[in-house]
């Protein structure tokens, strides 16, 4: 819908485009794969930690450190459980959504 419609709607009627259009959108939308996830290994590193959140290595640490993500020590090496980074992942889209104001009603 990139045309300017410039005509009087009634209420019924706007309501009826909007439903036609979200249906196209719906039908449009695909799902995530089930299997998602599935490339990423048991225990991540600190690099491919941040870059499956798509947040800096500082931001995981400070995560780290206040116990939003838990970490396991293997000698001197940190990982991550990839249940943990997973359900982080959800977590960080639910924190942009929310930051960003959609969904929010007023």
């Amino acid at each position: 819908m990139n045309q300017l419609i410039l005509s009087p709607l009634t209420p019924t009627e706007l309501a009826a485009l909007v439903r036609a259009e979200m249906q196209s959108v719906l039908q449009a939308w695909t799902p995530p794969p089930a299997d998602f996830g599935a490339n990423i290994p048991e225990l991540p590193t600190r690099k491919q930690t941040s870059e499956i959140l798509q947040i800096s290595l500082v931001s995981l640490n400070q995560w780290s450190k206040s116990g939003v993500l838990p970490t396991i020590k293997i000698g001197t090496r940190v990982r991550y459980k990839k249940s943990d980074v997973l359900n982080a992942l959800k977590e960080v889209r639910n924190l942009r959504y929310k930051r960003t104001g959609r969904g929010e009603s007023k």
